[in-house]
């Protein structure tokens, strides 16, 4: 495998070709020059696989999140229902220990809430068009487009 280039070897050889094309070496450098453009393109796919593995880890722990919202809202009403349930029975107690749960549920589903809501916007970047803009590199994103 042919070393790679820096970026200032690079633009060395491209301004000693424009300066003085009948003499340059940048022919005998092309070697080097592609095998950069394929290791920065092969570095591109593994970045684009990671990030597509934590976008789809983001989504499934959104989904998870808002499940257990769904169900804590729900344990909430059931339990409220059994407080107002035992009030009506005469069940003091009872009815107290209900309602102080519920409340209690009630503030662990407002952090609940907060959490996930604060972790959706963490990993949602498009990868195709990201990495096109970053990359400027024509064809599909994420590919240097050869001679």
């Amino acid at each position: 495998m042919a070393a790679l280039i820096s970026v200032c070897d690079f633009m060395q050889q491209v301004q000693e070709d424009l300066s003085s094309p009948t003499t340059s070496t940048f022919t005998s450098h092309m070697g080097h020059c592609k095998a950069t453009a394929n290791s920065l393109e092969e570095t591109l796919d593994a970045d684009r696989a990671v990030l597509q593995k934590m976008r789809k880890a983001a989504k499934a722990e959104h989904s998870c999140g808002q499940d257990l919202i769904n169900h804590l809202a729900a344990h909430i009403a059931a339990q409220e229902k059994f407080s107002a349930n035992y009030q009506l029975e005469g069940e003091e107690q009872l009815a107290n220990a209900f309602s102080t749960f519920a409340a209690f549920s009630q503030e662990l589903l407002t952090a609940v809430r907060s959490l996930v809501g604060s972790s959706v916007p963490c990993v949602t970047i498009e990868q195709g068009p990201w990495l096109a803009g970053v990359c400027g590199w024509g064809g599909s994103p994420g590919r240097v487009s050869g001679p």
